[in-house]
């Protein structure tokens, strides 16, 4: 069994950042079902957002 990698707001941007740059004016909606990936996911993007005044992030709750 493989190592479970550590996931968080450094990793996350570390993953976006080549995708979107030093976030400018992004907009970033997550799908947010209240379980632990979507809550870990959305706790990383909340981070993120602050640091980060341009990047504006909307949680959408899906029921599934």
């Amino acid at each position: 069994m493989q190592p479970v990698a550590a996931f968080g707001p450094a990793q996350l941007e570390g993953l976006l950042a080549p995708l979107i740059g030093n976030f400018p004016r992004a907009h970033i909606a997550v799908a947010f079902s209240g379980g632990a990936d979507s809550t870990a996911l959305l706790a990383a993007l909340a981070t993120l957002a602050r640091r980060h005044r341009h990047l504006a992030l909307r949680a959408v709750h899906v029921d599934h």
